[in-house]
Formats: C-alpha cells, sequence, structure tokens
C-alpha cells in the first residue's frame, strides 16, 4: 500500500514559500542551522563536491547539523557517478557491449556492466538530490529569498 508523498522538512518548506505555521509539530526535534563538519575518508572528488554543496545549501537555508550522514552518501555517489562516467569514457572508449562464448560455443552480446553501475549511482544521486530540494522539479518550486513578483497577475488584487 502507498503511503502517499514523502514528508519535505521545515526549513525547505519555508524556502519553497509553502511553510504553514498551524500545520507544525510542536514537538519536533530542531537541529541547529550550519554545516556540519566534513567525514574523513571520503574521496578527492567527494571532498570538492562536498565543499561546494555545503555552500549552496547553507545559502539556502536547508543544511543542518543532522545532515551530515545523508550529504555524505550523496557526495561518495556523485564521486561514484562522475567515476564509472570517466571510466566509460576512456578505459571502454565509449563501447556499450562486448561480446563472450557460452558453454554451448555460441558467442553472446552482453551490455557492460559500468553501464548498469552509472544508471543505478544516477538513480541513487538524484533519489538523494531530490531530499535537499536540488533537483529541477524541486528547485522550480523554491522561491529566492527576497525576490518580488512582478505584479502582472490579476487575481492578486481580488
Amino acid at each position: 500500500m502507498s503511503q502517499g508523498r514523502k514528508a519535505i522538512s521545515k526549513s525547505l518548506k519555508i524556502v519553497q514559500g509553502t511553510h504553514r505555521p498551524t500545520r507544525d509539530n510542536k514537538q519536533a526535534p530542531t537541529v541547529a542551522s550550519e554545516i556540519p563538519e566534513m567525514p574523513k575518508g571520503l574521496s578527492t572528488r567527494a571532498k570538492n563536491y562536498w565543499k561546494d554543496l555545503t555552500e549552496l545549501l547553507h545559502s539556502m537555508g536547508v543544511i543542518t547539523l543532522a545532515d551530515q550522514a545523508a550529504l555524505e552518501m550523496l557526495c561518495e555517489t556523485y564521486s561514484e557517478w562522475k567515476s564509472l562516467c570517466s571510466d566509460i569514457r576512456t578505459v571502454r572508449k565509449g563501447k556499450s557491449t562486448y561480446t563472450t562464448v557460452t558453454e554451448e560455443g555460441s558467442e553472446m552480446i552482453r551490455p557492460l556492466p559500468e553501464f548498469s553501475q552509472r544508471a543505478d549511482a544516477a538513480r541513487r544521486f538524484q533519489s538523494v538530490l531530490s531530499e535537499f530540494g536540488l533537483t529541477p522539479a524541486a528547485r522550480n518550486k523554491v522561491k529566492a529569498i527576497g525576490s518580488k513578483d512582478s505584479g502582472s497577475d490579476p487575481w492578486d488584487a481580488i
């Protein structure tokens, strides 16, 4: 049975302009809005992405100390995806299949495992991106702080 849409954090609702204080959980735990410490052991590419991403999320006001594990997963998944993309371009030279011989002696053309690994990494990456409101669909819902409407909607006057 489906459980409906995923819940959106309060800070993301505030940024999107959809926060309704009457629907707040008054007993929900609160976490300081600050950049968590970068975990040790991240790959070089993940470290670079961490620096860029945490600055972006902090400027959006949607990052907390409790997000460290999710950010680590996001950065490492990004690193894995980029690494697989690079391997496909350089090592496999853009080829998408390889030929193998079955036990019966016939040839079989199979897709390279890197392609399914890359697709899996991309799915995981996109899934975690949406948790932070960083997919194109989520970004479309976010209103920039301090932006003003053009006032051209006649229904606003009613």
